[in-house]
């Protein structure tokens, strides 16, 4: 076991090392691409809040840093952009671990982990720089801390430290609730639950000057810049008075969903809280209005998860060749979309928003065809027949 997770966490880290050594302007270039950089999460972003921040000028006065600034206090002392390269690497690495960890005591199997380690889609994003890896190492440690360790102390504290850098993820507290088992289970809940209170109350108002320009830039939309979501083709195109009734109901539709999902799968009969927590996971991947190509990457590596105990989850699915090769079909030809708009001028922005939708089609899929598995699974008491079929109504 040891030797494996070794060996995992060693190729997580030759890969990245490769590409960072041998094209030093990918980074660059991914980047500037919209698939793995938004204006909340770039490189860009992080180099230019660690620049204001070493000459005590204005951190947000100039509307370009969305960065919490605890997160860049934590970055300021690496040096150059290589040294922040290496953190993010390293972060990488971390997540590696956590997955090997975590997928090994809950089924003796490794495959997130390696999956993860040279999944184009995470490898890209970990050299773009995209501040989401801080985000997701949270997350999963929140998940590794209470599953693995029955730490929900740490737990809590994780899972709001997710939600101060992203709050679109604070809401994935629900179905984080789920993993609670045994005795006192209301007591603990609880305990739980005031606990992230206080750890994010504590992180909010250790900058109370940023909220507007972090959180809220998040939480209304406030950059209205492509990316691979579907937010922001519909707020460039509406008229301007009906634009906070939209924001207010994009954010409903996106975070209230969570609440329906925890709802119906919280039941831990025949099908483990995981599961629950990462279809709530990829749902908000899916519905926030700045989303990466990384953040889908994470949960493809996820996918395994949903075989545990010799039960295949995914052995359900009824359109998976039709959802690869959607999937492909988006990744693929999104850049080059881009392409033809932005730089040729060839196109418009229907050319790349149709190509998106596209992509989020397939992601949409996905994500209903693993509930339709879960279902069958229940539905079968916990004793897969994958030859019986059954009709949707």
């Amino acid at each position: 076991m040891q030797r494996g997770i070794v060996s995992c966490v060693l190729l997580c880290l030759s890969v990245r090392l490769v590409l960072v050594l041998l094209f030093p302007q990918l980074g660059s270039t991914l980047d500037q691409s919209v698939q793995f950089s938004t204006p909340v999460t770039s490189f860009r972003s992080l180099q230019e809040g660690i620049f204001l921040l070493k000459h005590n000028l204005g951190l947000y006065d100039g509307g370009v840093v969305h960065l919490p600034p605890l997160l860049l206090q934590l970055t300021r002392f690496a040096g150059s952009s290589k040294w922040l390269h290496a953190i993010f690497i390293i972060v990488d690495c971390v997540i590696v671990w956590l997955l090997f960890q975590l997928e090994r005591y809950l089924n003796d199997t490794c495959r997130c982990a390696w999956i993860y380690s040279v999944n184009p889609l995470t490898v890209l994003s970990c050299v773009s720089g995209s501040t989401i890896a801080f985000t997701y190492l949270s997350l999963i440690a929140s998940v590794y801390f209470i599953v693995v360790k029955k730490n929900s102390l740490i737990s809590a504290i994780m899972m709001m430290t997710a939600g101060y850098l992203d709050p679109c993820m604070s809401v994935l507290l629900l179905p984080t609730l789920n993993f609670i088992l045994g005795p006192h289970r209301v007591f603990k809940t609880l305990i739980y639950i005031i606990t992230s209170i206080i750890a994010g109350i504590y992180l909010y108002i250790s900058s109370p000057f940023a909220l507007d320009i972090v959180y809220g830039t998040r939480l209304t939309f406030a950059s209205v810049s492509p990316n691979m979501g579907l937010w922001w083709y519909f707020f460039i195109e509406m008229f301007q008075e009906f634009i906070p009734f939209f924001k207010a109901v994009f954010n409903i539709f996106s975070m209230g969903m969570v609440v329906p999902i925890t709802l119906r799968f919280h039941d831990k009969t025949y099908v483990h809280p995981l599961h629950c927590w990462t279809l709530c996971l990829g749902w908000m991947i899916l519905t926030k209005p700045y989303p990466t190509l990384g953040e889908v990457g994470i949960f493809l590596s996820m996918l395994p998860l949903f075989d545990l105990n010799g039960v295949s989850i995914l052995k359900y699915m009824k359109y998976p060749m039709f959802t690869t090769l959607l999937f492909l079909h988006g990744v693929l030809l999104s850049p080059i979309f881009y392409h033809l708009w932005i730089d040729l001028g060839s196109g418009n922005s229907n050319f790349f928003y149709a190509i998106s939708l596209v992509y989020a089609l397939a992601l949409g899929l996905l994500i209903t065809d693993i509930m339709w598995g879960v279902i069958r699974l229940e539905h079968d008491r916990g004793k897969p027949n994958y030859s019986r079929k059954l009709t949707q109504v």
